[in-house]
């Protein structure tokens, strides 16, 4: 069946082997971030979840592999690698490092997360029980919420805080704006802050195909999502460009193969669409 090479719109609701010389020590194992046992007067988050690889650096200290129970406390640092989420939490306040993020802690007391945080995060307050502080990278955009549930984007050029639950603040360049449940703010790099916006009610991806044959050993794919969205082609995560336009190429092997796009918009909600190409041999 041919694939038109057109827009495609979709929405919905929602080492090599080495030989080594007998005689060579055994490598040292990578050592695990120590769980820093309860002491009274420190406070700390507590890593509630974890699932593939996460790292926990201790203050200035080496990375290291981090495990469900770990105590986070001011100045450490939390890191997913591809395909890891965490989750850490204190009294009242949970916050959750999708793949690809990491968050540095700056202040933690019962019912009190600050952070600086790269990459999507996630964070859910129970109204009136907590307070939750979201700094992206050292730039100066924050998100903060008393109560409610939002996610926030912050790599590339740009960040965007989408509320699917209750109100969340967003302070950037001198002005903040109250972001409602079902709305996304905006913050250009310049620290431009746009004014809430309801969020679309469908999924965007629109992605060009290439042709359904082929001798390239690779191909151009480009597409559009909505302002905000992560994109993952092939499994890899692409830049999106501030105007939701993304593009990629894609390595073929020989032969018939599929070719998948996957978006995760600004409130979490996943779409994917996939396509053939055949390579028949040439460059």
């Amino acid at each position: 069946m041919r694939i038109p090479a057109t827009l495609l719109f979709a929405a919905a609701v929602f080492g090599s082997a080495c030989r080594c010389d007998s005689q060579r020590p055994a490598p040292t194992p990578t050592p695990r971030a120590e769980a820093a046992p309860a002491q009274p007067g420190i406070p700390a988050a507590v890593l509630t979840g974890k699932s593939g690889a996460v790292e926990l650096q201790r203050g200035s200290g080496p990375w290291t592999p981090a495990a469900a129970g770990d105590r986070i406390r001011p100045s450490d640092g939390l890191r997913t690698r591809p395909d890891a989420e965490a989750e850490i939490s204190v009294d009242g306040v949970r916050v959750k490092l999708h793949d690809r993020s990491e968050l540095r802690l700056a202040a933690v007391s019962p019912g009190l997360v600050r952070a600086r945080v790269h990459g999507r995060v996630e964070s859910e307050v129970a109204a009136g029980k907590g307070h939750v502080s979201l700094q992206v990278d050292e730039g100066a955009a924050v998100a903060d919420s008393d109560g409610g549930h939002f996610l926030l984007t912050g790599e590339g050029t740009a960040v965007v805080v989408a509320s699917t639950e209750g109100g969340v603040e967003v302070t950037s360049g001198g002005k903040t704006v109250q972001v409602n449940e079902g709305q996304i703010a905006r913050v250009e790099r310049d620290g431009l802050l746009d004014q809430p916006s309801a969020a679309l009610k469908k999924v965007l991806l629109a992605v060009r195909w290439p042709g359904e044959k082929t001798n390239r050993s690779s191909i151009p794919l480009s597409g559009r999502v909505a302002s905000g969205s992560r994109v993952y082609v092939q499994g890899e995560l692409v830049e999106v460009a501030p105007s939701g336009e993304f593009r990629a190429d894609v390595r073929l092997r020989d032969g018939r193969q599929k070719i998948a796009v996957v978006t995760v918009d600004p409130l979490g909600r996943r779409m994917e669409a996939e396509s053939q190409v055949t390579r028949g041999g040439g460059q």
